[in-house]
């Protein structure tokens, strides 16, 4: 699915049906201590994900808590990020050595009424938007909402804060398959100092696929 999206260095794993059962550690069940079983399902599946991708990188068997903003907390000299959706369930993950920052996000590609869309858009995309063609136009709402969730991802580690939609416009390229950011939040680019963050989009039958990176200084 986030094949030609992500560096080569940066490994990803879909997680398999078995990693849905997938036991976890202590400090990883206290996350979901009063979780439903579907999040508490989903939760496990994305923590085995990740633990095969850092197997893959060299660190065995690595316990993955959550912080105070529920963020992944990942073993000292890596990056990464997990998604789910539906069924999917993907994590990434890269050496800090090769990248400061990472995120992934897939989202089913549906309709997005006006009021949604308003939360997610900056005044500048919603006169983009509108200038789209019809087709391009449908999908607008859903690729500007994945590629922010992969932007917050990709740069929570270094920002440390949410990061609102509308703090942020992505700059897309003109196929809408790539983009950067403009940070409207002068915080945001204080903090990332000379880091640079790329993106890329992709639709794949009935989902919108996104992934960030944010390049060492």
């Amino acid at each position: 699915m986030f094949e030609g999206l992500l560096p080569a260095e940066v490994v990803v794993v879909r997680a398999t049906d078995s990693m849905w059962e997938a036991p976890l550690h202590p400090q990883e069940r206290a996350c979901v201590a009063r979780a439903v079983p579907a999040r508490l399902r989903e939760f496990a599946a994305g923590r085995a994900a990740a633990r095969q991708a850092l197997q893959q990188l060299g660190v065995a068997d690595a316990v993955l808590p959550g912080g105070r903003h529920r963020e992944v907390v990942w073993p000292a000299g890596f990056v990464g990020s997990i998604t789910h959706c539906g069924s999917e369930c993907h994590a990434a993950v890269a050496r800090g050595t090769v990248l400061a920052g990472l995120g992934i996000d897939v989202e089913r590609r549906s309709p997005v009424d006006a009021g949604m869309t308003t939360l997610i858009c900056t005044d500048a995309e919603q006169d983009r938007m509108d200038r789209l063609d019809e087709t391009r136009r449908r999908l607008f709402p859903n690729r500007v909402f994945s590629a922010k969730e992969s932007v917050y991802k990709c740069c929570f580690g270094t920002v440390g804060r949410f990061i609102d939609f509308r703090e942020v416009e992505i700059d897309w390229d003109g196929r809408m398959q790539q983009f950067g950011v403009r940070w409207l939040a002068t915080d945001i680019g204080s903090r990332l100092g000379g880091m640079r963050l790329t993106g890329r989009c992709r639709v794949a039958g009935d989902y919108v696929i996104t992934a960030a990176i944010l390049e060492p200084d």
